[in-house]
């Protein structure tokens, strides 16, 4: 009696096949994770799911595709999915990663890890590095939105905002007022800060 001793691998396509992620979806993630994927994953303008399909040409980065699908698992449950996809991410930053891609990559994951500081012993110091991170690129990221978007302000800068905040919660109001003068003397948070640097001023 003959068997087949190879197991037929499934057909991969759509973003995971695009962005060459096809051997990652298919040996670290369990089936339950890859359908837990397929159901939740839901993009405007698409109709297919993550692996189905041909896709020809994205203008996002693999750095930015993954820290955008991380975000769609920030919920106590599936932070296990979330965290598996951020850390397969950052497997692919380097120097030359694009600027702005990196800024939003780290902004995904303090969002991620900060969300789930209570479900995971670790995650609280992944969200701190993310914003220290965050943070250590603010001026190339500054440059890159001012040149990109054309705009004479700059938006939010999570890094900044939400390490103070963990500062102020551990009573370092120094830290936190450090940092958050930082924030606004590079054009960030620009209402918030003036507002925080008031409120620690007067907790110091």
């Amino acid at each position: 009696m003959a068997f087949n001793l190879f197991k037929k691998q499934p057909k991969v396509g759509g973003e995971i096949k695009y962005y060459n992620l096809t051997e990652w979806w298919l040996n670290e993630l369990s089936q339950e994770e890859r359908d837990i994927i397929r159901n939740s994953y839901k993009p405007l303008m698409s109709t297919k799911l993550i692996d189905e399909g041909d896709i020809s040409y994205s203008s996002a980065s693999v750095v930015s595709f993954l820290g955008t699908l991380s975000s769609w698992f920030k919920d106590k449950e599936h932070f296990p999915i979330g965290k598996k996809i951020y850390l397969k991410g950052e497997k692919y930053l380097t120097n030359d990663t694009n600027i702005l891609d990196k800024h939003f990559f780290y902004l995904n994951g303090i969002r991620l890890f900060y969300a789930n500081r209570n479900n995971d012993p670790m995650a609280l110091d992944k969200a701190v590095l993310c914003c220290q991170n965050q943070i250590a690129i603010s001026n190339e990221a500054k440059r890159e939105f001012l040149k990109e978007y054309n705009e004479d302000s700059l938006p939010s800068h999570t890094g900044y905002k939400q390490l103070a905040i963990i500062y102020e919660k551990e009573k370092h109001f120094a830290d936190a007022l450090k940092l958050t003068e930082q924030a606004l003397a590079e054009g960030w948070n620009t209402d918030d800060c003036i507002s925080r640097i008031e409120k620690l001023k007067k907790k110091i």
